[in-house]
């Protein structure tokens, strides 16, 4: 009955808050590009988003503090409750927003508060991209609802923030660590990797867009890594890479790419397994973390991503597990549950998509380290640093 109540009240709440997710949606759609654009910087692009979000802040209900917020987002079902912050993710706190789980006397979770303190882009994006993804007709694939956005301010500072329904299931991370530290409950793992590749499946079919070439906004983004990883690789002569074999490389793959048009489609572009939570009782996956996936949606709703990068990450950020001690054999039997279900719904990538998109999310990973090294805890920074290397090394293959 308990949950039932809880539902009612988020669900009036989510009614009531329409006014402002519309503002929001209203304002970052002018900013948006159309699926038709010939030329875009994702750097300008960016800088617009988060001049869009600066404004919201003024311009969206301003709660008196952080418990009003999340009393109004819970119907004030509950008028005591805790905030536990979640900071088991290697990439926590990392990304522009702190997020806690919001939990009602007795422990149980309630939803999702996310405080974006600095950067406002993140907000407007991941509104724009709840608001489309939420839409969809997935089976296995399930989004959180939004209940509510609005904004506070914090020792002097205004933030913005979201409630958002709470995910039951477990990531996929800690179902991968639990494996390593008791050597129990492997065919559980693959039985979730299987679902993991049906549910992203069901992403990338379920708006598919104009047969076209790769849309500018990837394009640039593409070339803006490769521009940065370029710089890291001559600045740390330790990776003793040959940086003009890298640009043959990526400029060889890229010409492959402009030859070979894709249907556009909505994705994710930040597949990893603190990102995804498997509830093996309803055969649900639960995608968390929706404002990467922004880029992929255009000013009117209709798809410009690219599939292959979200492919390519999962089997990626799966091979890092083997650092981690994931044996060899494992690791395939895993990686196979996936392309097994992903395969239910969508054929794998091409081998130059796949070589290319492996090149570009390796030099995402390489300035995602260098540029935030001193983030990270001693732990954190060593597991990332094998990770970037063994990336760094495997493309140079």
């Amino acid at each position: 009955m308990k949950k039932i109540l809880i539902l009612l009240a988020l669900l009036t709440v989510n009614l009531t808050a329409q006014d402002d997710v519309q503002r929001v949606l209203d304002a970052v759609s002018k900013a948006k590009p159309t699926p038709h654009e010939t030329s875009i910087s994702r750097v300008e692009y960016d800088k617009k988003i988060h001049e869009i979000g600066k404004s919201l802040v003024n311009s969206i209900h301003h709660y008196p503090s952080v418990r009003d917020f999340v009393l109004e987002a819970t119907g004030s079902l509950y008028s005591q409750f805790t905030l536990s912050p979640i900071d088991d993710d290697l990439f926590h706190g990392l990304m522009g927003a702190d997020v806690y789980v919001v939990r009602s006397p007795r422990g149980a979770p309630i939803g999702i508060l996310k405080i974006y303190s600095h950067d406002f882009r993140q907000f407007a994006e991941e509104v724009w991209a709840f608001s489309h993804i939420n839409k969809l007709r997935c089976v296995t694939l399930r989004p959180p609802e939004l209940y509510g956005a609005g904004a506070t301010t914090i020792d002097g500072h205004k933030v913005l923030m979201t409630f958002q329904e709470y995910a039951p299931g477990e990531s996929l991370d800690t179902m991968i660590r639990t494996y390593l530290d008791t050597h129990k409950g492997f065919r559980k793992l693959c039985q979730a990797y299987f679902l993991m590749g049906k549910a992203l499946a069901e992403l990338h079919q379920s708006k598919v867009g104009v047969n076209a070439p790769v849309h500018p906004i990837i394009e640039d983004t593409a070339q803006h890594y490769f521009t940065s990883g370029i710089n890291h690789l001559k600045n740390n002569p330790t990776y003793n890479v040959e940086t003009k074999k890298l640009s043959e490389k990526f400029q060889g793959l890229w010409s492959k790419i402009q030859k070979t048009p894709q249907k556009h489609r909505y994705t994710h572009f930040d597949v990893h397994g603190g990102n995804y939570k498997v509830n093996l009782v309803d055969l649900q996956v639960w995608i968390l973390d929706l404002e990467p996936a922004g880029y992929s949606i255009a000013s009117n709703g209709e798809p410009i991503g690219v599939s292959a990068l979200d492919y390519v990450q999962t089997i990626e950020y799966l091979k890092s597990y083997k650092i981690q001690g994931l044996e060899k054999k494992d690791y395939k039997s895993i990686r196979n549950a996936f392309k097994r279900g992903y395969q239910t719904k969508m054929e794998k990538p091409s081998r130059h998509e796949r070589d290319f998109y492996e090149l570009v999310d390796a030099l995402i990973y390489l300035d995602f380290y260098h540029s935030r090294v001193d983030s990270f805890s001693e732990k954190n920074r060593k597991l990332l640093k094998a990770i970037v290397d063994d990336r760094v090394n495997r493309i140079m293959k």
